[in-house]
């Protein structure tokens, strides 16, 4: 275990360690004022915000920040892919939940140790998934990391990406979709109850408000086994094409926390 946390530190520039220190900051600073200013009684949105087109733009903007970020810092920072690359993923994706919160009718999620728990969960589970990557091919899978932004490079990136979300969507939704239904029917009341207590007024924060138990059969249905059988049946019938790398992480964190949104 020491030795795998030096490899984590050797293996991640400093650069790699202060933005994802700032990220922290900007998304705590976040979340803390967005939940201040929801408390205020006479709290309104402004007007420009009642314009879908403006939300979406302002969305569209905001994505596009954090991945010429997260893109441009693994092109010229090493960093761990283990378990690095899933942290700053979720902190590079996060400020997208606090403009889905601010947008939202929520008045106030604040905070909760729960949700930090669920968190806690579904990023241990990308780092999971890279676990069972490493023992299915016998030695350590490294995520491709993508060290430019070339027409050919965007091509590429762009099939990687449209590839992996349509496979992990189907065979996410083979597993998800009985373990959902039967939550509904056999533990509903102890613990999926508490993730529907926030269904009235979405943000993609909701994610992370669940009973323990749910988390953890969420996460392993949607970010593990999905994932890991698009990865089997991908590197079966290519085998020298690797299907993951640190554009596609970024776009299945992305795509998890907007799930609910």
């Amino acid at each position: 275990l020491i030795l795998k946390q030096n490899n984590m530190l050797a293996n991640t520039d400093h650069v790699q360690w202060i933005s994802m220190g700032f990220a922290f900051l900007l998304n705590a600073v976040g979340f803390i004022q967005i939940n201040k200013l929801k408390r205020r009684k006479d709290h309104h949105l402004p007007k420009w915000t009642n314009s879908w087109t403006l939300k979406r733009n302002a969305y569209w903007v905001l994505m596009a920040v954090l991945f010429t970020w997260n893109t441009v810092l693994d092109a010229y920072f090493p960093i761990d892919t283990n378990v690095v690359l899933h942290i700053k993923s979720y902190l590079l994706t996060f400020p997208v939940g606090l403009l889905d919160l601010y947008f939202s009718d929520t008045r106030s999620t604040g905070f909760q140790w729960s949700a930090l728990k669920g968190i806690s969960i579904w990023l241990s589970s990308n780092i999971l998934r890279q676990c069972m990557m490493d023992r299915y091919q016998g030695h350590h899978v490294p995520t491709l990391i993508v060290q430019g932004m070339s027409l050919q490079t965007c091509m590429t990136e762009f099939v990687r990406l449209t590839l992996a979300m349509a496979a992990i969507g189907f065979f996410s939704d083979i597993v998800f979709s009985p373990v959902h239904r039967l939550s509904h029917h056999m533990y509903y009341q102890e613990n999926h109850k508490k993730h529907h207590e926030y269904t009235n007024k979405l943000t993609s924060i909701v994610l992370y408000h669940s009973a323990s138990l749910d988390d953890m059969l969420m996460a392993s249905c949607t970010t593990m086994a999905g994932p890991f059988a698009y990865y089997a049946l991908a590197t079966f019938l290519m085998p020298h094409v690797n299907p993951f790398s640190n554009v596609t992480v970024f776009f299945m964190v992305l795509m998890t926390n907007l799930s609910h949104g």
